[in-house]
């Protein structure tokens, strides 16, 4: 591109510049929704509190969201599209006995992601969500110093514990410290202040012994060092990464299951002084029996009253695996889809990223990489940090006016 276009690029090359100061409703109502998430996610008392009834705060959030819009800019076929997504999900549900509420999961990062790209958000606003985030970063290195080796050795036990799950806290520690890079990248650019910022990090993600978020915290960072430079003008390499990130979760627990089976690795095993074989082994062998006796799980999913473990709780501890059990193989392959579509969605004209997209592209790779054992895009309160990741990517698209 010429001078001129380049002057014309829409990307943040301060995120403090040419920024509006008030504040508009969707701006206040998306940082309730922040604050609330970072809380649910830190503090006991308020998950304690709101635990019951969070997906009734999240869809009170994305209505008022989507009202502050005043009208839906969807046309043509991407209404098509979305009307028949929404359908198809509907008809799982029905057909499964899940229960409408976790429609929400599909609804809320959906929500997000429509307002970063359609609500001309200004660069104050990205400044504002870094700020947050930051804070949010201090609460979480905070909260990890709580776990210690009685808390874990309880965990193993089976014994009750009054905290939050270690592995929320990890989540929150890497995808803030992100956040908090890019803020020192927008402020002063000081490497030093980045280095110490992930050095804390990683400390924090030690204590809580959160094993897939620290493999994805280094295999980002490894990205980070090796990649950056290709990656941000090489929009074939960053969708590669990502699809084959995607396979590698989804074969996962065959694998998992395969080196428990075999005796390749013992149950006794331990890995940050926690068995690697976590239970994980059992749930992801059951589900396959169920689905050997339900073919129709495969289009329809298998429902979230299932059982599938003895302790009665539904939770796949694997992100793909989740949605595939909660919708069924056509929700998955779609979402998977709008995945890899949306990061091609942060290339321009110019067929390349900035670095504050970088730093978005970096957060999706960890969520998808920690998807491996987690469920991190159907539980609530992660799905914020990959709908703003896509969001945020998609609005600094690098095109011109």
């Amino acid at each position: 591109m010429d001078r001129a276009s380049i002057q014309k690029t829409y990307v943040s090359r301060n995120i403090s510049s040419g920024a509006r100061s008030f504040f508009s409703p969707s701006e206040l109502i998306f940082y309730l929704a922040l604050i609330l998430n970072i809380a649910f996610s830190v503090f006991y008392p308020v998950y304690s509190s709101l635990h019951k009834y969070y997906a009734y705060v999240v869809f009170i959030c994305a209505f008022l969201i989507f009202a502050c819009g005043k009208k839906l800019k969807y046309s043509g076929m991407k209404a098509v599209g979305m009307v028949a997504f929404i359908g198809m999900n509907v008809l799982a549900i029905l057909m499964n006995g899940s229960g409408m509420g976790v429609l929400i999961q599909i609804l809320w990062p959906l929500c997000i992601i429509y307002m970063f790209k359609n609500f001309h958000i200004p660069d104050a606003y990205i400044a504002r969500i870094n700020v947050l985030m930051m804070a949010g970063w201090i609460l979480a290195v905070a909260g990890s110093l709580s776990y210690t080796a009685a808390y874990f050795e309880a965990f193993e036990q089976n014994v009750e514990q009054r905290g939050i799950n270690p592995n929320t806290i990890a989540i929150i520690i890497v995808t803030t410290c992100l956040f908090l890079g890019l803020y020192i990248d927008g402020k002063s650019k000081s490497k030093l202040w980045k280095i110490i910022v992930y050095v804390i990090s990683f400390a924090a993600l030690y204590r809580t012994r959160s094993r897939t978020s620290m493999v994805a915290y280094f295999a980002i960072l490894i990205v980070e060092l090796l990649l950056k430079k290709k990656i941000k003008r090489l929009k074939k390499l960053a969708l590669i990464l990502v699809t084959l990130i995607i396979a590698a979760g989804i074969i996962f627990p065959i694998v998992y299951v395969g080196l428990y089976r075999n005796g390749i690795i013992t149950y006794d095993t331990l890995f940050l002084r926690k068995r690697v074989f976590t239970g994980r082994q059992y749930i992801w062998a059951n589900l396959w029996n169920y689905l050997q006796q339900n073919h129709s799980a495969f289009i329809w999913g298998v429902g979230y009253n299932t059982e599938l473990y003895s302790r009665g709780t539904f939770n796949l501890h694997n992100a793909y695996l989740m949605i595939f059990a909660q919708y069924g193989l056509p929700t998955l392959l779609v979402y998977l889809a709008y995945i890899i579509y949306s990061v091609a969605g942060m290339y321009g004209k110019s067929g390349q990223i900035s670095d504050l997209q970088f730093k978005c592209y970096q957060i999706l790779l960890y969520v998808l990489i920690v998807g491996f054992g987690e469920t991190v895009l159907s539980y609530l309160p992660n799905l914020i940090y990959i709908a703003m990741a896509i969001g945020i990517g998609c609005r600094e698209r690098l095109e011109v006016d």
